[in-house]
């Protein structure tokens, strides 16, 4: 009970220190609170992604098996290719449109996984703006909390994978109608590939394919 009581009193000396400090702060600073930590916070994890963990990832899980089909089809478009015409894509449209942007400044995984933190930060700036009508403080923590939530920050970064961009921000239909990522038909699946199978077997019932993707070791049926 003892325990119970101290650690209470701690979690209640934390809430009235953060509101203490943070109340008072005006919105215009809160907002450049929201965006500096957001791009110290994912900054930070992609340097030492890039230049600690990034070999040791690779070696236990493999090489980011999405990021060559974002390369891949943003480098595509680059070309003037069109999908669907010149290239086979299961992705909706807007969704490898947007992959341009970070194939133009030069494609490498970095820029992909900044790309994508800079819709956290944007997701965060949203929260706080959206509900800062109701509640400047709530919407102020929920915003700066976002950025910590593991699963979008670990997604954006050491995954680095789109889906939180576009389904944290409110459209996910819009953008990927799919119940999942990227699923691209191809020839074979070597062993660096057999995630992505294994992803993609598990959601091919719920996906529509037509007869011309049904190849041996793709994602269609």
């Amino acid at each position: 009970m003892d325990l119970m009581k101290g650690g209470d009193k701690f979690t209640q000396a934390i809430k009235a220190g953060w509101r203490r400090r943070a109340e008072p702060i005006p919105g215009r600073k809160k907002l450049l609170i929201l965006i500096m930590v957001g791009l110290l916070f994912y900054g930070g994890i992609i340097a030492l992604d890039n230049i600690v963990l990034r070999p040791h990832l690779n070696e236990i899980f493999g090489e980011p098996i999405d990021l060559s089909y974002y390369q891949e089809r943003g480098q595509a478009i680059l070309d003037g290719q069109i999908p669907y015409r010149d290239f086979e894509s299961e992705s909706p449209p807007l969704v490898m449109y947007l992959m341009v942007i970070p194939q133009y400044f030069g494609g490498e995984m970095w820029m992909y996984q900044l790309y994508f933190a800079l819709f956290a930060i944007m997701t965060s700036v949203s929260i706080y703006l959206g509900f800062r009508r109701y509640n400047d403080f709530y919407a102020f923590t929920a915003g700066i909390s976002y950025l910590f939530l593991p699963y979008a920050f670990i997604e954006f970064t050491l995954g680095v994978q789109d889906d939180r961009s576009h389904r944290r921000i409110g459209i996910r239909r819009a953008l990927h109608p799919l119940p999942m990522g990227d699923c691209q038909a191809h020839g074979g699946v070597d062993d660096a590939r057999v995630g992505h199978s294994i992803r993609c077997g598990e959601a091919a019932p719920a996906r529509r394919r037509s007869a011309s993707t049904a190849k041996a070791g793709s994602c269609a049926p």
